[in-house]
């Protein structure tokens, strides 16, 4: 078991000798065992242990500059909120993924998806369509959970490292180390209490930078969507819940962090749903085979058609998913007229004084705001779908740029759900860090670093903790099948031995021919369910304005969410943490 468990080391020796670099990403594995026969001194345990990964990155950005940007406390606050060009290049990925939409549902608005591209490249796509090698180390017996054993952990990592460079004959650089939002922190903490040692691997200098890692914030951030939206007990036609009874999606439920498979496949159904009526709204279509009516290219050369699409859908994308100018809220002045009356002191010619009061008129106007929670819950569901599908997008096709345009708007929107949000802390850590403290060649590898391409091609990314998480399931089911044998030790030498063993299988079957007499069951389409809500949203009309609409449920439901924010405290929030962040020492 040894052995093999040396095989994928050994690779990762020989891609360090070729001047590949790579990351470790580690997660609690908490392992649950009972007894038959539960008595007073015997009962199930639940051990808490850690298991941790090597991931090979297939590029190393060696062309970039390794001079440190500059410091996080001189960063402007452009650098964490949306820029012109920020909007630029979200308005343009949102074009993408709802031309990709109305691609399945809508034939005659083919002007928007006939030039449509495959995929949104950034810039370096094209290099990193090459699979991951992922290594699973040893899981360890420790919990995350005590800083005391954190510490070992991170020693233990420091002597991985030191060993793959020894053996590879090369000088120890600085590794990118990563886990969900409580690791990170656990890591950091740990690695500022060791701020004051001697040596540079006592001071884990080489694990650098330590990043948080993406699945649990998409999960996160779904999370806040059914906060916002779902309510179990709402049962009108237009909301989540209505439309999760229609297509009767009974494993859809509102504890996302349990059901998240199904709740995100059950939102992007609803949210495609809402695309398309409004874009049926929006252009003048009465059915899904009609012709539009409205916002058509009259009179448009072939050579400016691109130019138009771009400014149609630009508006499409201010009305309808960030309610600028939208009629869902409507505003009225009235004028009321007063009667004041003043006090006037006269003095009179024998010197006393007699008080008169003078009355006037005096006009006044008040403004008054007539609501449409019906489309103000419309357009929040294009708003906060839109920035989760673009997430999503871009974890399936990686690219910095896009990455960090769609972290200021998420972090803007999880600051304005809740003003203690420690995912937008975490954004906010990870932009200043990307900007300013880390220099281009570490930023890059810290951000590609966070995806793992499991079938080599352009779209096939996951989230590395994702990744984590399918090992994770592995360590489990290995220590279940060793039955009444199952000693801490003999799960840990085995755990190290896991994708050499998942090599020699395919390896044995591949070489004794085994049949393989059923081919990968492909994702059932949802588009007849779509279809059905889809005409379900015709009938309650959510986009064409009418005063006075609601869902009982959501009765003060405004959009857009992050609007509620005031941008003197955001700013002030931004400037105390990044003067903060300016003297982490664990970065």
């Amino acid at each position: 078991m040894e052995e093999i468990g040396n095989y994928n080391y050994n690779e990762i020796v020989k891609g360090v000798k070729e001047d590949a670099s790579f990351r470790i990403i580690g997660d609690n594995c908490n392992l649950k065992v009972g007894v038959k026969y539960e008595r007073g001194q015997h009962h199930g345990n639940m051990y808490n242990w850690f298991a941790s990964s090597i991931i090979m990155q297939t590029k190393s950005f060696h062309e970039l500059p390794d001079i440190p940007q500059g410091q996080p406390q001189h960063l402007p606050l452009s650098a964490f909120l949306p820029t012109e060009d920020d909007e630029r290049r979200l308005k343009n990925d949102y074009r993408f993924l709802i031309a990709c939409v109305a691609k399945d549902f809508l034939p005659n608005l083919n002007f928007l998806f006939d030039s449509l591209p495959c995929h949104i490249h950034g810039e370096f796509t094209d290099e990193l369509t090459k699979q991951n090698l992922v290594v699973p180390l040893q899981v360890l017996p420790l919990n995350e959970q005590k800083y005391s054993d954190v510490i070992q952990i991170m020693e233990h990592y420091e002597k991985c490292i030191d060993d793959i460079y020894a053996s590879a004959g090369k000088p120890v650089p600085k590794v990118p180390v990563g886990g969900d939002q409580l690791t990170r922190e656990r890591f950091t903490g740990a690695k500022s209490l060791r701020t004051g040692c001697i040596t540079d691997q006592d001071r884990f200098d080489h694990l650098y930078p330590i990043t948080f890692e993406l699945w649990h914030t998409a999960m996160n951030f779904l999370m806040l969507i059914f906060k916002n939206l779902f309510e179990e007990n709402s049962f009108e036609k237009g909301t989540m819940n209505a439309a999760r009874i229609k297509l009767a999606r009974k494993t859809v439920k509102k504890e996302v962090q349990h059901h998240y498979d199904h709740d995100k496949d059950f939102f992007l159904s609803f949210l495609r749903s809402y695309i398309v009526v409004a874009l049926c709204q929006f252009f003048g279509l009465d059915t899904l085979n009609g012709e539009p009516t409205r916002n058509i290219p009259t009179d448009v050369a072939t050579e400016d058609l691109n130019s138009w699409v771009q400014q149609t859908m630009d508006q499409f994308i201010d009305e309808y998913v960030w309610a600028r100018g939208s009629d869902a809220t409507f505003i009225t002045v009235q004028e009321h007229t007063d009667i004041v009356t003043t006090p006037l002191q006269l003095v009179l010619q024998d010197g006393s004084t007699i008080v008169i009061h003078v009355q006037q008129r005096k006009k006044t106007q008040v403004q008054q705001a007539e609501y449409d929670r019906v489309k103000h819950y419309a357009h929040t569901v294009l708003e906060l779908g839109l920035l989760y599908m673009q997430f999503l997008d871009v974890i399936k096709v990686p690219d910095r740029n896009r990455l960090l345009t769609t972290f200021k708007y998420m972090m803007q929107v999880f600051k304005a759900n809740n003003s203690r949000s420690k995912y937008a802390l975490e954004i906010l850590r990870f932009l200043c860090h990307q900007q300013s403290s880390y220099n281009l060649q570490t930023a890059h590898r810290a951000v590609y670093g966070l995806f793992v391409n499991t079938g080599g091609k352009i779209d096939s990314h996951i989230p590395a903790n994702l990744q984590m998480e399918h090992i994770i399931r592995k360590v489990k089911k290995l220590y279940k099948a060793t039955g009444p044998n199952n000693a801490e030790g003999a799960v840990i030498k085995k755990s190290r031995a896991l994708a050499a063993m998942d090599q020699i299988s395919e390896h044995y079957d591949l070489s004794s021919g085994v049949l393989v007499r059923a081919n990968r069951h492909k994702k059932k389409s949802a588009q007849e369910d779509e279809l059905k809500l889809i005409n379900e949203l015709k009938e309650t009309k959510p986009f064409k304005g009418q005063q006075g609409r609601s869902f009982d449920k959501f009765p003060n439901i405004t959009a857009p969410l992050h609007g509620s924010l005031k941008e003197e405290d955001y700013s002030a929030w931004i400037n105390f943490h990044k003067k903060k962040l300016q003297f982490e020492s664990g970065k």
